[in-house]
């Protein structure tokens, strides 16, 4: 949730639709919707402002921040690869999207979808934070079936995320 120009709380979220019933059987996918509220209680849903990318039926967990008088918003997503990914969009209202395309796949051929992801600047660098869903144990590591971790890096708008750290673990 977001407060927007006009002073109006802007909530992004994940809806379902179920293409053939209302089953995870009958062809469930995932886009991002939009509810506004003038008072915290009562919302207005706007619906669907972020269509499923591609074929991809998993793409989850809106997070939105600004740079400037820019909107962004990540969104983890497993991709027909079978990789996790976050990808990234940008509007100048928060109604309308575009997309500005992956902003980091996992190099863990294991990892096929990053949920839950942030992004945000400190000290200088781009903290991206997610949790990857696929992580084998190795040893002492990755024991925890629900592991969130992060990156460290470096963006700029318009540019790549280039990690300047491997995946870290939070918990």
């Amino acid at each position: 949730a977001v407060i927007d120009d006009e002073g109006v709380m802007t909530v992004l979220y994940t809806g379902n639709v179920f293409v053939n019933g209302h089953d995870e059987q009958s062809g469930l996918r995932q886009v991002q919707c939009l509810a506004t509220s003038t008072d915290g209680f009562h919302f207005d849903k706007v619906g669907e402002v972020i269509p499923r990318p591609g074929d991809v039926d998993h793409s989850r967990d809106p997070k939105v921040f600004r740079v400037g008088d820019t909107w962004y918003l990540v969104i983890g997503v497993a991709a027909q690869s079978g990789r996790g990914q976050v990808h990234l969009y940008r509007s100048d209202d928060l109604r309308h999207w575009t997309s500005e395309g992956v902003l980091f796949e996992d190099p863990n051929p294991d990892v096929f979808m990053l949920e839950c992801p942030d992004f945000f600047p400190l000290d200088g660098r781009w903290v991206l934070a997610y949790s990857p869903m696929g992580l084998r144990p190795d040893g002492y590591a990755n024991r925890n079936s629900h592991n969130s971790g992060y990156v460290v890096g470096s963006w700029q708008p318009g540019e790549e995320f280039v990690p300047a750290t491997e995946y870290r673990p939070l918990d």
